[in-house]
């Protein structure tokens, strides 16, 4: 447990610049997945990261309400690719650019070495709420976290976690992994697509989900 703490805490602290919409978490009773990432931690160093090779992904899933869902994909040499599924201002694919500087800042903050020995699902026994899913691929090494949880405070966490684990620890996981997402979405400036706060409470009044869902035009973004 701690040594995945200390995996995570190497990630620095940010804030959102708009608020993610979300459904009510409602406790489960099904357990957690796996929260240790038991790897050896490595120093973690990017200087020396061709960037061509590079790749940071970000997927946010719906809820059960309107949260946004779209991905992003940003390439090293700084384009930018974007496709909005549901509950965003813009549907569809759209390109963009920011410079190398940001990426390379973006690749310090995700420490590639501590990112690729975290395990693959961080999830708080709760349901109806969105996943951020975040990937890299350097070279022909690549990585996928999925972050699972209410976005509650720590007071609420704490009542929803099965007796006997440790909820500050993995609060603070959870946290972490939603502030490296959302540090992905301030690189790329995301609210252009999707929209403040305000704009998709409309769309979710004046639109059916179904309805919304018919309307996004296909991705051409490919799995890895």
């Amino acid at each position: 447990m701690w040594r995945a703490l200390l995996i995570l805490v190497c990630f620095a602290l940010g804030c959102s610049s708009d608020e993610v919409a979300r459904g009510t978490a409602i406790p489960v009773t099904a357990p957690n997945a796996p929260v240790v990432a038991d790897a050896p931690v490595e120093p973690s160093t990017t200087a020396d990261i061709e960037l061509s090779t590079v790749e940071i992904t970000l997927e946010r899933t719906e809820c059960y309400g309107w949260c946004p869902s779209y991905q992003l994909r940003i390439h090293g040499d700084g384009r930018v690719e974007y496709h909005g599924s549901a509950f965003v201002r813009e549907l569809g694919d759209r390109e963009w650019r920011v410079s190398e500087e940001v990426v390379r800042e973006l690749l310090a903050r995700i420490a590639p070495e501590r990112f690729f020995a975290l395990a693959e699902r961080y999830a708080q026994a709760v349901s109806d709420c969105p996943s951020e899913l975040i990937g890299l691929r350097v070279a022909d090494r690549k990585h996928k976290v999925e972050n699972y949880w209410s976005r509650a405070s720590l007071e609420d966490f704490k009542k929803y976690s099965r007796p006997g684990t440790a909820a500050v620890e993995e609060w603070r996981i959870h946290q972490l992994l939603s502030n490296l997402a959302t540090a992905i979405d301030d690189a790329v400036v995301v609210g252009q697509w999707i929209g403040t706060s305000s704009e998709r409470a409309e769309i979710a009044r004046t639109r059916r989900s179904d309805d919304y869902l018919d309307g996004a035009p296909p991705t051409k973004f490919a799995p890895w």
